[in-house]
């Protein structure tokens, strides 16, 4: 399984970004822990940098993105590309990742994407 997280840093100790279109690193961790590190293309945010981000992520043999807040758009992207959303709220790139691989930490419905993102939106 090739897990993508979002990064505060480029390695597996680093914390998780909690905003997938404002992330500054895209880690992508395959079964073996070894990682490709994407830089955010952008300083701050842009509109539909999301989308842009998880289009760009469908090019690649991910099965799943880890992230805090998702915008409900890319999350359908992603989605449709067959690649599962997890929200976390916090915890190193490592343990989450294995969180996921053990099964612990649960695939995201688009509702619970839609309630963090307005949360998310309103502060």
């Amino acid at each position: 399984m090739r897990i993508a997280i979002t990064s505060l840093g480029a390695g597996l100790g680093a914390r998780l970004d909690p905003h997938f279109g404002k992330c500054k690193q895209l880690l992508l961790i395959d079964e073996n822990d070894r990682f490709d590190a994407w830089s955010s293309p952008t300083d701050g945010y842009s509109e539909g940098q999301g989308v842009s981000l998880a289009a760009r992520l469908t090019g690649t043999e991910c099965d799943a993105l880890i992230t805090g807040v998702i915008n409900p758009q890319a999350y359908d992207v992603l989605r449709e590309s067959g690649i599962d959303v997890y929200l976390a709220d916090k915890g190193s790139i490592l343990e989450l990742v294995e969180l996921v691989r053990n099964g612990s930490l649960q695939p995201s419905t688009r509702e619970q994407v839609e309630s963090s993102f307005s949360a998310c939106s309103a502060e």
